[in-house]
């Protein structure tokens, strides 16, 4: 929650609880019909203070949903995280979230520093951040092909939905874990064409355009994988071209020379 929002809840609050007392001991009518007056004045700067700050949420989570723009979105977070109400949860957050994006920008030694930084805490994680934390190391795994540590975490992952405390946890662990396995599934080469359906069903959902692009990106990988090299061109092109500065821009660039060399090689032939 933003400082400036709890703030002004609590100031306002404490003026409102005060007039009501003071309109309770009051001795005059005209006291009460002033309290019903200003309570309204007082409060109502609330709604607009937390519709403002959600609309900078949208706007700030956009810049990599929408723009494809890790970066900037990290530069974004970083700036907007100095504004927020810092509790031990939060903070555990800001350094996974952070880590998350270092990735994201190819800035693997740094986001290794706050992966490590946060084992001596993972025992006080609630089982959502476990799983965010455990996805990001899965990220970072997955780079330098540790498939072998990838696998333990997954095992881990998967033991967090049956321990969740809520639904929605619940079903924030599963997101997660299945995210995660399906990436696994495709750069092991296991399980592809339920992988290929999880995939698909993402790039076909209304999720942004960066989850678009993560989706095409392992469509593409799978329909190489099962030979089917016009797909995968077609799927290819849509990471280059929408990706814009997300890090499977960059991992594209030399499937696409390899399957325009392929055609090559088959045109020869």
């Amino acid at each position: 929650m933003k400082k400036i929002s709890t703030l002004y809840l609590a100031i306002s609050s404490g003026i409102a609880i005060a007039m009501l007392i003071f309109t309770l001991l009051a001795p005059y009518n005209y006291i009460t019909n002033i309290f019903f007056i200003c309570i309204p004045i007082i409060l109502i700067p609330n709604y607009f203070i937390r519709r403002h700050i959600k609309a900078s949420f949208r706007e700030m989570e956009s810049i990599y949903i929408n723009e494809c723009d890790p970066q900037r979105y990290l530069e974004a977070f970083e700036k907007s995280d100095k504004y927020n109400i810092s509790t031990t949860m939060s903070r555990y957050f800001h350094k996974i979230r952070k880590a998350d994006f270092l990735c994201e920008c190819l800035k693997f030694k740094e986001a290794r520093v706050i992966l490590d930084e946060l084992l001596e805490v993972e025992s006080q994680m609630n089982n959502a951040l476990l799983s965010y934390y455990y996805k990001v190391w899965i990220s970072y795994f997955i780079e330098f092909g540790h498939f072998d540590r990838v696998q333990v975490l997954l095992e881990q992952m998967q033991q967090l939905p049956q321990t969740s405390t809520n639904d929605t946890m619940h079903m924030f662990c599963n997101s997660m874990y299945f995210s995660c396995l399906a990436k696994y599934n495709v750069l092991t080469k296991r399980d592809l064409d339920n992988t290929e359906k999880y995939f698909a069903s993402l790039v076909n959902s209304n999720a942004g355009k960066a989850y678009i692009v993560s989706g095409m990106y392992y469509l593409c990988l799978i329909a190489i994988e099962k030979g089917e090299i016009e797909k995968a061109k077609r799927r290819s092109k849509y990471v280059y071209e929408h990706g814009n500065k997300m890090s499977y821009v960059s991992k594209i660039e030399p499937i696409l020379n390899y399957l325009d060399n392929y055609n090559n090689s088959n045109i020869e032939a």
